[in-house]
């Protein structure tokens, strides 16, 4: 969960997601049967103003990433992203979608379906690390 390392914190960001999502799987799995339903929404990418000035920026990507930018937003801006407004379909759709009640444990996807998790976000050690880290920063009492 904490790779060594510098630090740049588009890696970081990713370590985040990924711990995002594994935290949600496994309480997903932890709240199964009790009618609460968990859900993760990737919205892919989002082509805006901020994904260009965040990865213009020396403490964000590292020199490697900066400089080839500008090549792979092109591509990134094709195929993996779009406006804000699309990147928000799949939170819109795990809030709002009646074809998912019942169901839980589930990660939308950018096209705003059910898509397969990163095997690592499925990987018990990976979710009992984030649950450790989890319940070490942010406690919550039990009644």
């Amino acid at each position: 969960v904490e790779p060594p390392g510098g630090y740049y914190g588009f890696h970081w960001y990713g370590r985040a997601k990924l711990a995002n999502l594994a935290y949600t799987l496994d309480l997903a799995a932890r709240l199964d049967g009790t009618g609460v339903s968990v859900f993760a929404a990737d919205p892919g990418g989002a082509a805006t103003d901020m994904t260009n000035g965040t990865m213009a920026d020396p403490k964000i990507v590292s020199p490697a990433l900066r400089l080839m930018w500008p090549l792979v937003r092109r591509t990134f801006a094709r195929s993996t992203s779009g406006p804000a407004s699309v990147a928000a379909k799949p939170s819109v759709f795990a809030a709002s979608d009646d074809s998912l009640s019942g169901r839980t444990g589930l990660v939308i996807g950018a096209r705003g379906t059910p898509v397969a998790p990163l095997r690592a976000a499925t990987d018990p050690r990976i979710a009992r690390a984030v649950r450790r880290l989890s319940e070490r920063h942010a406690p919550l009492a039990t009644a």
